[in-house]
């Protein structure tokens, strides 16, 4: 023990996962800079409404290391004693604690269903239990960046091919979201300033085939908890770590909606003309009546597809 408390440590690598929600001000987009102090993450801390925490595997890997993993404000980071050499794979659980997080957190519309199949295995009745929709958050891709996100995809070949939220990038380099199902050539332009493949997307979401069933998701093993919505998967032999403590970043999309006002006269909720759609966004908003997570409204047809996000503001 006395040894364990004489050792010097060091960072071995941080992660920063910046809700935009939080962080931005309307279309203004937060952009990270740590050369710099930004008045933005003064109030940010993510433990307020995500838990991030290591699986068991990663753990023991830890415990074996004679590493030790905090907590953040901003996300989470690893030390080590600085003679211990690390080549490890550490997985990471992102557990939504705040229960408005679907509301206001863009890509949540599908949801994300648990399902259990049967499988046979040396004569004998085993089950494979699945979560659909999960991201995975990794920088074991080949790329020099630290963005953890993978590289947002172009537009779909189809161009009504669109689910709601999905996140593509247009031939010319700008960043688009989809606002409805099949929504054709009505989209909202993601941002001015966009995050270089730096949002969570899609694309973040793998494709996996288990046992002969095929579902985008992950397994749920044993370590697994059934809340999880994200996983962080860092591989310590990549190439980021001939650097010194390499900071990722992982950036989730806030929301975005129709504005609908109530009407006193009316006694009906009425859009302005033309549709006004916004980011969700907890600081300083367009004027005294802004839409909050709480009150959103999905529209739909018959054919259960999305026809819009609305939000409905009260006076």
């Amino acid at each position: 023990m006395s040894d364990f408390l004489k050792s010097k440590y060091k960072i071995l690598f941080s992660v920063n996962v910046f809700h935009h929600y939080f962080l931005d001000q309307g279309r203004t987009v937060f952009l990270f800079d740590k050369t710099r102090k930004q008045s933005e993450l003064s109030n940010y801390d993510v433990r307020q409404f995500l838990a991030i925490v290591p699986t068991a595997s990663t753990i023991e890997k830890l415990k074996n290391l004679r590493a030790l993993y905090r907590a953040t404000s901003m996300g989470f980071l690893v030390v080590v004693p600085e003679q211990v050499e690390v080549k490890e794979e550490l997985v990471f659980m992102v557990i939504p604690t705040d229960p408005l997080f679907n509301n206001y957190t863009a890509l949540t519309l599908r949801g994300q269903k648990i399902e259990s199949f049967p499988y046979e295995e040396e004569n004998e009745t085993k089950y494979c239990r699945i979560k659909h929709n999960v991201f995975v958050l990794t920088n074991r891709d080949p790329k020099e960046n630290l963005y953890l996100s993978g590289i947002i995809p172009n537009r779909p070949d189809e161009k009504n091919d669109y689910q709601a939220e999905e996140i593509f990038r247009e031939a010319g380099g700008g960043v688009y979201q989809a606002t409805a199902d099949k929504a054709g050539s009505s989209f909202v332009e993601q941002l001015k300033e966009p995050i270089p493949n730096g949002f969570v997307s899609n694309a973040d979401i793998p494709s996996k085939t288990l046992h002969s069933i095929n579902f985008r998701g992950i397994e749920l093993t044993e370590e697994m908890k059934d809340d999880v919505f994200a996983l962080i998967q860092i591989d310590t032999n990549r190439s980021h770590f001939d650097k010194k403590s390499p900071v990722f970043e992982a950036h989730f999309k806030n929301r975005s909606t129709e504005w609908h006002y109530y009407n006193t006269q009316s006694k009906q909720y009425e859009p302005k003309f033309p549709p006004f759609w916004e980011p969700l966004a907890a600081r300083a908003r367009l004027d005294k009546r802004q839409a909050t997570p709480d009150n959103v409204k999905i529209e739909r047809n018959s054919a259960d597809e999305i026809l819009k996000l609305i939000s409905e503001i009260n006076p």
